[in-house]
């Protein structure tokens, strides 16, 4: 409602005349007499408050007698299970949605509040089963917007509330009020569900200011930062950046945001290195703020400056997709193997304090900067310490590759080995990859590793390793009838097979193969997958052998 107000407003009278005559000639002749009800000034009907409030009551009697469902079935259209019932609870609940906003507007808050206490207890009952049937999202059944009907009562809550009161009753509703209300654009919400200003508004923003400002939580940090901007603006949270940076690194991102889109890249890279510098090394945050440093480095043309950035971004939140940024980034700057140092150490320092659980609570907000295993497991393959990458799988399970550092390794082994990437050995190393549309940047990113050289005696222990590994996991999956998981055994097994007729001889592949089809013979469907894709190879030797697997 208050964005309608605002794009009114820049209309003037004359304006409005000609955008409604305007709209009124675009719309087609069979739409106009709707059209024209539409803008048609009605009188306000009149809404019993008492009637309103009992019919309100029936339902949620209704609802709580689970009159409403009539059990869970199949639901073609959303491909799973789903409440069925009588659906019509949605329209008595917009249209008493519409009555109560009616006793809003006509300024009567307490019986206003009062009608919506008693529609969001029924609403309520949506993540409950047997008692408001209908998809998956429930409330996507109602007209009326949910979410703005409930700031609309956490409003009446505001304007109905003793001002000596309204500070805790607000709080309460910021914590605790759940699904809808977000804290994130929790006041702008209450302001946004009417024109009218509130009365005593200026007060309360500074009493609140002060109130959150007292707790250091994730929450309030949000819910303060808001205030701020509704207090003073940019310029007000630039002097709480400068005055609580290291504390609340929040105020520098909303600083850095609106630089960045004012363009400003001078003044984005001069603040983003002061507050690296400011903001505890151990603050995830700190990679969002390195995120606004790059985009003012590629801007200003600065490769230095780039680089520093993408290395903070990677230390402060280390994951595959900033260290594929930082391998490409410092292999173009012909600094790989410094940058890549670093950042492996970095990986192994984080990782061991999740080990050793050695954590101390750097920030009551818990983002704290953390490692998992994967993560290192990449660093230590761009790091080219292969070894250590191998050890770091220990007694992972043949099963379950996707959370293990196996399903990152043996793929990626096998693949360095080959040289030559067939095409089961690019969608096996693919498939090491959280997110598929990284992969040509991830493949490009490696290869100052794929062309590393290793003595012939170590690619032959790595290769037995990768076999042994991936034997386990080929018999673990077809023994134990893991039928949607046979592709990829018979990926795996395709790959292997393209890797001997690279790196030994066409007979050692065939035998490798066909080794498969006899253990699992009766396993016709896996049988049918390996054919598939032994067939799919360009390697001649284990393209031609499919016809008798």
């Amino acid at each position: 409602m208050l964005e309608a107000e605002k794009i009114l407003k820049k209309y003037s009278p004359e304006e409005l005349r000609e955008t409604i005559l305007s709209l009124a000639r675009n719309t087609p002749t069979d739409g106009r007499s709707a059209f024209l009800a539409g803008i048609e000034p009605k009188a306000s009907p009149h809404v019993s408050f008492d009637a309103t409030l009992r019919q309100i009551r029936e339902l949620r009697k209704r609802v709580e007698n689970m009159e409403f469902s009539e059990g869970w079935g199949w639901d073609e259209e959303y491909g799973d299970e789903r409440e069925w019932g009588d659906e019509s609870w949605a329209e008595e609940i917009d249209e008493y949605l519409e009555d109560a906003r009616m006793i809003y507007d006509s300024g009567d808050f307490p019986k206003a509040r009062k009608l919506y206490e008693e529609i969001f207890s029924i609403i309520d009952f949506h993540e409950d089963s047997g008692y408001l049937p209908g998809p998956p999202d429930t409330l996507s059944l109602l007209d009326t917007d949910v979410k703005e009907a409930q700031f609309t009562l956490v409003r009446l809550k505001y304007l109905t509330s003793d001002p000596s009161d309204r500070i805790m009753v607000m709080n309460d509703e910021a914590k605790h009020n759940g699904y809808l209300c977000s804290i994130d654009g929790f006041l702008e919400g209450i302001i946004g569900t009417d024109t009218a200003p509130l009365p005593d508004f200026d007060e309360f923003l500074e009493n609140w200011i002060d109130l959150m400002k007292s707790d250091l939580s994730a929450k309030n940090d949000m819910l303060l930062r808001e205030a701020v901007m509704l207090h003073g603006g940019i310029r007000e949270i630039e002097q709480y950046a400068h005055a609580l940076g290291d504390k609340r690194p929040g105020f520098w991102r909303d600083l850095l945001q609106d630089l960045v889109n004012s363009k400003d890249f001078q003044r984005t890279a001069q603040l983003s290195q002061k507050a690296l510098d400011i903001i505890n090394p151990d603050y995830r945050i700190r990679s969002e703020i390195a995120d606004f440093l790059a985009q003012a480095a590629k801007n200003l043309g600065d490769d230095e400056l780039l680089l520093k950035a993408i290395r903070e971004g990677f230390h402060s939140s280390p994951c595959l997709d900033r260290l594929v940024s930082l391998a490409l980034e410092a292999n173009r700057q012909d600094c790989y193997g410094t940058e890549i140092d670093k950042a492996c150490k970095r990986v192994e320092a984080l990782f061991q304090r999740e080990i050793e659980h050695t954590w101390v609570a750097v920030s009551a907000m818990g983002n704290k900067t953390y490692a998992g295993k994967n993560t290192l497991a990449w660093s230590l393959i761009y790091a080219h310490r292969f070894d250590e990458a191998i050890k770091l799988c220990g007694d992972d399970k043949p099963v379950g590759w996707t959370r293990s550092s196996s399903g990152i390794v043996v793929p990626f082994m096998l693949a360095f080995l080959a040289q030559d990437k067939t095409r089961n050995l690019t969608e096996l190393l693919e498939s090491s990859i959280p997110y598929m549309a990284e992969s040509k940047s991830l493949l490009k990113s490696l290869v100052p590793v794929m062309d590393s050289v290793l003595p012939s005696k170590k690619e032959t222990e790595i290769f037995s390793w990768c076999v042994e590994r991936v034997r386990k996991r080929i018999t673990e999956i077809v023994s134990n009838k893991y039928r949607k998981s046979y592709y990829k055994a018979a990926m795996l097994a395709a790959g292997v097979a393209e890797v001997m007729a690279e790196i030994q001889d066409e007979k050692a592949s065939t035998e490798f193969l066909m080794k498969w089809k006899e253990t699992f013979n009766r396993h016709s469907a896996f049988r049918k997958e390996l054919r598939k894709y032994a067939k799919r190879s360009k390697i001649a030797s284990v393209s031609n052998i499919s016809s008798k697997l």
